[in-house]
């Protein structure tokens, strides 16, 4: 469960990056402080598969609320472990808007695609997660949630392998105005059943059995001049709909 506070300031034009949050060049703050003696017992509500795929896995090794890591033995993934996400056909877009809907859905599927880069290796380095959660001094909620996971999988000396399958769409979009920035609602279909959390000896981490692996979660993907960013992934226990 995350605990997220946060200080907002409005760009030099009047706008506003996102409902909670702005990227650094604007002086925004944000904290996050990760409760991690409680993910199992919060597993079901927080049912994002990435941080609970990790915290399964981590958090039987981490008592304290800031998780620290420490050194473990580089993973380098091999061929035949490495899978990017598998995605349905995305639905058709169109419509108003049509044009950047898209464009909010492909960076939302290279987000994906970093991520899953990271959590194999262990390590954002050698990835380009930061280039859709807010740049090099990325400041969201999804970069610090990512970056939190993984400070616990490297305590843990655990990993994933595998990729979970997606199907996404815009749920909801907000075009352009004076004071805010374009915002997609993502929303995705998720199956983390192909997605593994496995230890330094390669034995796959079980799951507990009340987590769901079919499940919905929702993105806050908003359009920054640096291109378009995923600030944040909203956790849900809700049933897929499509």
């Amino acid at each position: 469960m995350y605990d997220i506070a946060c200080a907002v300031r409005k760009t030099p034009e009047g706008h506003l990056y996102g409902d909670e949050y702005t990227p650094e060049r604007f002086e925004g703050l944000m904290i996050i402080r990760s409760h991690v003696s409680r993910l199992r017992r919060a597993a079901l509500t927080t049912a994002l598969a990435g941080s609970l795929i990790a915290a399964t896995a981590a958090c039987s090794n981490d008592s304290s609320d800031d998780a620290k890591s420490k050194p473990t033995p580089a993973v380098t993934p091999s061929p035949s472990s490495s899978a990017k996400p598998s995605a349905s056909p995305s639905p058709e877009v169109s419509g108003p808007h049509a044009e950047e809907k898209r464009q909010a859905l492909a960076a939302y599927a290279a987000f994906w695609d970093e991520q899953v880069k990271a959590y194999e290796k262990g390590s954002m380095e050698g990835t380009d997660i930061r280039k859709y959660t807010g740049g090099k001094k990325a400041k969201t909620p999804a970069y610090f949630r990512l970056r939190d996971d993984l400070a616990r999988m490297r305590d843990a000396g655990t990993r994933n392998t595998g990729a979970p399958g997606h199907r996404a769409w815009v749920s909801k979009f907000n075009a352009e105005t004076k004071k805010s920035l374009p915002l997609a609602e993502v929303t995705d279909c998720m199956d983390i059943k192909p997605w593994k959390t496995v230890d330094e000896a390669g034995k796959v981490q079980p799951l507990p059995k009340e987590q769901p692996r079919h499940f919905q979660s929702t993105a806050k993907v908003e359009k920054w001049p640096e291109g378009w960013q995923v600030l944040e992934i909203v956790p849900s226990t809700d049933k897929c709909t499509r």
